[in-house]
């Protein structure tokens, strides 16, 4: 895949956990999938999401504790090793008391088969992301 199919393919996957859509989510993702969360949003959410059924889990926790959710995609590289590296904005109102939060926060992505292997987010840029290569953002749909 070339770096702009892997950031095309993160942002159809974001835009499918924004609409809280588990089976759509999924169709981006390896049936092995790992997803590892920032220690801010495992403490809420929890920490890791090992495939397909660990996907639904993600989404059902998501869809459990907020109104609204969103992945806003605001820097992209490409690391050496091949890795996605994004910095996102992820905004989401609690559906407990109806009170929104955004927070940045990065991310580094791995591929496999055209799919989504798993990622990790970060609190702070990943190793490698100041000597990454920059992707262009525009095209992107949102």
């Amino acid at each position: 895949m070339t770096p702009q199919e892997k950031l095309q393919l993160a942002q159809r996957s974001y835009a499918a956990l924004s609409d809280l859509d588990p089976d759509a989510f999924i169709r981006f993702h390896t049936p092995d999938c790992e997803i590892r969360m920032t220690p801010s949003v495992a403490a809420v959410f929890g920490e890791r999401f090992i495939g397909h059924d660990g996907l639904r889990s993600m989404v059902h926790e998501f869809s459990e504790n907020t109104s609204s959710l969103k992945i806003e995609i605001l820097e992209a590289k490409t690391a050496t090793d091949g890795m996605l590296l994004i910095k996102q904005r992820l905004s989401v109102t609690s559906a407990v008391v109806g009170v929104g939060v955004s927070l940045d926060a990065w991310q580094e992505m791995e591929f496999r088969d055209g799919l989504i292997l798993g990622f990790t987010n970060f609190e702070e840029p990943p190793p490698g992301w100041d000597k990454a290569e920059p992707l262009s953002l525009s095209g992107l749909e949102g």
